[in-house]
């Protein structure tokens, strides 16, 4: 979203450029313009559309160096088991927040509850969480 503002600019600067440039070579030159004058705009343009030509350059190499980063913390995500305590089987998750919902309620730690159940432990937080929001409501 950042080089959005730097293409458009550029992009008006190249059809600004085409049209001044199509329009030179279809019109005759009438006797009061003189090529240096059009020399002279050309210098006095030239700078600072380099300069933003650079700075679009840097842009679009940041961006490749950001995304080949998301393109290796997506594989780390892929190859990587989460850092959480072992998962639940498939049929005991719902036994296993029923315990740690009672366990919490008997004013257990987050952590042992999660050792006891096997939950990972943000999910029991989450449970504690919820819990305790009630409690207040």
């Amino acid at each position: 979203m950042e080089l959005l503002p730097l293409l458009i600019t550029v992009l008006v600067l190249q059809l600004v450029q085409l049209g001044a440039t199509l329009w030179l070579v279809r019109r005759r030159r009438p006797e009061g313009v003189q090529p240096a004058a059009l020399t002279s705009l050309a210098e006095q343009l030239e700078p600072p559309l380099r300069k933003l030509f650079g700075q679009l350059e840097a842009e679009q190499a940041r961006a490749r160096e950001l995304v080949v980063e998301a393109e290796r913390l997506l594989a780390a995500l892929r190859t990587e088991p989460p850092a959480t305590s072992e998962a639940v089987a498939d049929d005991e998750p719902q036994q296993a927040r029923g315990e740690a919902r009672r366990l919490l309620g008997e004013g257990r730690a987050v952590g042992e509850v999660a050792e006891q159940t096997g939950l990972p432990i943000g999910e029991v937080q989450v449970l504690a969480n919820l819990l305790s929001a009630r409690g207040r409501a």
